[in-house]
C-alpha cells in the first residue's frame, strides 16, 4: 500500500467514526442528521472535503454525478446548517499525526511569567536592504552567517500560506456566512497531507532574491 493510500484510509476512518455519532457534531442532536437523506452526515463530510472554487451546483455534479438525483443546493443548505462547527475540528485533531506530547511546564497556573533573554542582530539580505531579527539563539552556536541562512530558509514557509490558498482554493467560498466559512476553511485544512503527498513527486523550481 502507498504512502497516499495508507493517508486516505486514515481519513476514511475518521469519517467512518464520526458518522458513528452524528448526534455529537449536530446542532439538534434529537433530530438532525437521524433521517435518511440524499446527503447523510458521511456523505456531508466528504462533499465538503472536495468542494474547491466552482458553483455550488457543478460540486453537487462532481461528488454526485449529473443525474435526475442528485441533490438540490437546497438540500445542501439545509443539511449544512445542522452541522456545528466541532465536527471538521474534531476531524481534523483526528486525522493529522503531529506528537502532541510535548511538555509545556515552564508555564503554569502558579508562574504565568517566563523570563526570556533575546538577542536582535541585523543582517544584510540585499545591497542597501537590512532585516532585523529577534531570537533566542545563543550566539556562540549561531553567528550571523547562520541566522542570515535560517533567514533565507524561511521563505519556504513564508510562501507555504500561499502554496496552500490556491491549490485548497481558500480564495473562494461557498456562503458568505461566518460558520459556513469556517466549516471550508477547516475541511481544506484537512487536505494539505494528500495535497503535498502528490506533489512530492514533483520537484517544483523554487528561486530567491538573494542567497
Amino acid at each position: 500500500m502507498t504512502y497516499s493510500n495508507l493517508m486516505k484510509q486514515m481519513l476514511m476512518a475518521s469519517i467512518d467514526e464520526l458518522s458513528q455519532t452524528p448526534e455529537n457534531f449536530a446542532v439538534h442532536p434529537d433530530k438532525d442528521f437521524t433521517r435518511n437523506r440524499k446527503i447523510g452526515f458521511h456523505d456531508f463530510l466528504l462533499l465538503l472535503l472536495t468542494m474547491e472554487d466552482d458553483c455550488l451546483r457543478e460540486e453537487l455534479y462532481h461528488f454526485f454525478g449529473r443525474t435526475d438525483e442528485t441533490p438540490s443546493k437546497a438540500a445542501f443548505y439545509h443539511q449544512r446548517a445542522k452541522l456545528k462547527d466541532n465536527a471538521l475540528w474534531e476531524l481534523l485533531q483526528n486525522y493529522r499525526y503531529i506528537c502532541k506530547d510535548v511538555p509545556m511546564d515552564f508555564i503554569s497556573e502558579t508562574f504565568t511569567e517566563y523570563l526570556l533573554s533575546l538577542r536582535i542582530v541585523r543582517i544584510v539580505i540585499a545591497p542597501g536592504i537590512y532585516e532585523n531579527l529577534i531570537t533566542n539563539l545563543p550566539d556562540i552556536e549561531f553567528d550571523m552567517d547562520d541566522l542570515k541562512e535560517l533567514y533565507h530558509l524561511r521563505w519556504t514557509q513564508e510562501n507555504a500560506y500561499r502554496d496552500l490558498k490556491y491549490p485548497l482554493c481558500l480564495k473562494a467560498f461557498h456562503s458568505k456566512k461566518y460558520t459556513y466559512i469556517v466549516q471550508e476553511v477547516f475541511a481544506r485544512a484537512i487536505r494539505p497531507n494528500r495535497t503535498f503527498c502528490r506533489q512530492a513527486r514533483f520537484k517544483l523550481p523554487m528561486s530567491f532574491c538573494y542567497r
